[in-house]
């Protein structure tokens, strides 16, 4: 029992310390290259979130913004609770959008209120725990236009899923990684129509991916 707490304790303390580099904008961007995050954007922007130029588009969870070089010319602004995620992103980006430094908890901004055509939510849902992530969906629905859509990509468990994929995600960054149904369970309180999918080869690294447009 002593040698397994060790091992658990060692474990814990290699992910905390891995978590601390991947707030690094220059660390979480090698990172993403490796994974090869670039074909789950593309996926996600042609097939799910389909933003035209001039949409409103904000970005809850924006990390370094790196979706941008995958959008037309739209009206965007980049929401992280990470200070230098966003010094990154504003100074990569600053001409292509507006970026703020704000938790999950306080992204009710009243004067964007019903101004999104889309709200993007890429690997958002799986860092939150339930309370959190409700709140994050009531602030997704506040900022949407009627009919405006909030696109989600997020790591999930499901059925028939390979012994390695449920490994890799279990040892994912994000604590909250869960099944279809728990997903679904978060975001259908708050939207009219929920279309979800499935993918298991969007990345270079064996993992599964939920992609969910929920329509206010």
């Amino acid at each position: 029992m002593a040698l397994c707490s060790y091992l658990s304790r060692t474990r814990a303390m290699k992910f905390r310390w891995a978590r601390r580099l991947l707030e690094l904008p220059a660390v979480y961007k090698l990172q993403q290259q490796w994974v090869g995050s670039d074909r789950i954007r593309r996926v996600y922007v042609a097939d799910h979130l389909r933003a035209s130029p001039g949409d409103v588009v904000m970005d809850i969870g924006c990390g370094t913004a790196e979706i941008l070089d995958h959008l037309p010319p739209v009206h965007y602004l980049g929401l992280d609770a990470n200070p230098a995620y966003i010094e990154a992103a504003s100074a990569r980006f600053r001409a292509r959008g507006s970026f703020r430094v704000l938790s999950v908890a306080d992204m009710r901004l009243p004067e964007f209120a019903g101004k999104a055509d889309l709200v993007i939510g890429i690997g958002i849902l799986h860092h939150l725990d339930d309370r959190e992530a409700d709140t994050c969906c009531a602030v997704a629905m506040s900022l949407l236009k009627p009919r405006g859509r909030f696109v989600t990509v997020d790591g999930v468990f499901h059925p028939g899923q390979g012994v390695v994929r449920r490994v890799v995600l279990s040892v994912d960054r994000g604590r909250h990684v869960r099944t279809r149904e728990a997903y679904l369970a978060l975001v259908r309180p708050h939207f009219s129509t929920v279309r979800d999918r499935i993918y298991d080869d969007l990345t270079r690294l064996p993992s599964s991916f939920l992609v969910m447009e929920c329509t206010k």
